[in-house]
């Protein structure tokens, strides 16, 4: 057992915390207070581009699976047959998780409010943070260190 305490940080958690964007500007505001940014349901939805995304995510998810078989004529012959292997069945849907996931940054980036979108999930994030349950064993027992 080692007795060096230092613990490494991940890099994600520190760079850039300094600067002086929208972003850092609205975690202060919401450490102060989280309320102002979060979100109903309906604001959420059109915030994130509403049934304009989902439309295009679904048509993208639609047009990477015909791409899919019209690039493999086989692999649509075997999925009509109902004889997909698993590496057929692994193209079919990673391409149509690929390709929704795609519409959905897209969808949300051209028809919806970003910024919006995120300091809502910052807030939402901070106060699941704050208010999450560490349980008695930290409260009752000594530190095992």
């Amino acid at each position: 057992m080692s007795g060096n305490r230092l613990r490494w940080i991940n890099a994600w958690y520190f760079v850039g915390h300094e600067d002086s964007n929208e972003t850092n500007d609205a975690a202060d505001v919401i450490i102060r207070q989280p309320d102002r940014f979060l979100l109903n349901q309906e604001q959420v939805f059109a915030a994130g581009g509403g049934w304009t995304q989902v439309g295009l995510s679904l048509g993208l998810v639609g047009v990477s699976t015909l791409a899919v078989f019209a690039m493999c004529p086989r692999t649509a012959s075997h999925f009509r047959n109902g004889q997909c292997s698993a590496k057929e069945w692994f193209t079919i849907l990673g391409a149509g998780a690929a390709s929704y996931w795609v519409g959905q940054e897209v969808g949300r980036r051209a028809f919806g409010d970003q910024s919006a979108w995120q300091k809502h999930w910052m807030a939402y994030t901070w106060i699941k943070a704050q208010n999450r349950f560490e349980g008695r064993r930290i409260l009752s027992k000594a530190p095992s260190y």
